[in-house]
């Protein structure tokens, strides 16, 4: 028994295989290669992510500044409804007086 141990020196077992030196080297040159992929794939996501938020906060500035044109008209239209509602109010007292005199 000690003798197969002093054998498996540099040996795993793997999935019932026993994996000597080179097959263990390209094991971990492969596990080396598919942790830097997921760290690319990972940048990539992070940076698409990034320049989707750069967009949606453009986007959301765009139509704050909508919305604040938006409440501008309106609030110019009431005050001109307004002024135009007392204009009206006036020339109907007005038009109510003269008939009162004749």
């Amino acid at each position: 028994m000690l003798v197969e141990e002093e054998d498996a020196e540099g040996v795993l077992k793997m999935n019932s295989k026993i994996l000597d030196a080179t097959e263990l080297k390209k094991l971990d040159k492969l596990e080396k290669y598919s942790v830097q992929e997921t760290h690319n794939i990972e940048k990539d996501v992070r940076t698409q992510l990034n320049e989707q938020l750069r967009c949606l906060d453009a986007r959301l500035e765009c139509q704050q500044g909508q919305l604040t044109e938006i409440q501008d008209v309106f609030r110019r239209r009431a005050e001109i409804e307004l002024n135009y509602s007392k204009d009206l109010e006036k020339l109907s007292k007005l038009l109510t007086s003269r008939h009162k005199e004749q």
